[in-house]
């Protein structure tokens, strides 16, 4: 099971954001101040998800944050935890933000970097080919090109 919680206070979105390096969208990091400041622009969105399964909960495993407008959202950060890998949470994550905000295109800020190889295996796996730097998904892309999703997938407050 996959939980989702859209919190924008909850410390361990910066936690991760600062310290994940293989499944990370861009690299980017932040200080509290600025993490403050990002969070305070209009439309951001903080996606937390949380798995557990028949041996117990992960916790909180990735972030993805970002603005949504009408039928798109874009993705400024993205990180999971290594721990996380192999259970199609990426998937799943990807499948809650279009069905969340009925988006047609989500984009991508993205940054190749030598440790994020997991993450450039899943893009290329959705779209094609590794991206070199911001790209967009279109919602068919997504669902046609997608493994399917077989966690439950829960929203939390």
């Amino acid at each position: 099971m996959v939980s989702f919680s859209t919190g924008t206070s909850d410390s361990r979105a910066l936690e991760l954001i600062n310290k994940t390096n293989q499944f990370n969208l861009n690299g980017r990091r932040h200080t509290e101040s600025s993490w403050g400041q990002y969070l305070s622009g209009g439309n951001t969105f903080v996606l937390i998800a949380s798995y557990e399964d028949k041996f117990g909960p992960l916790g909180k495993i990735a972030v993805v944050t970002g603005r949504a407008t009408r039928d798109v959202f874009e993705v400024d950060h993205w990180v999971m935890s290594c721990r996380a890998f192999s259970r199609r949470i990426e998937h799943a994550c990807l499948l809650y933000l279009f069905q969340k905000y009925e988006a047609k295109e989500a984009i991508m800020h993205f940054s190749p970097s030598p440790r994020n190889g997991p993450l450039q295996n899943f893009f290329a796996e959705i779209v094609g080919t590794v991206p070199q730097s911001t790209f967009s998904i279109s919602r068919k892309q997504f669902f046609d090109n997608s493994s399917p999703v077989y966690l439950e997938i829960r929203e939390t407050r």
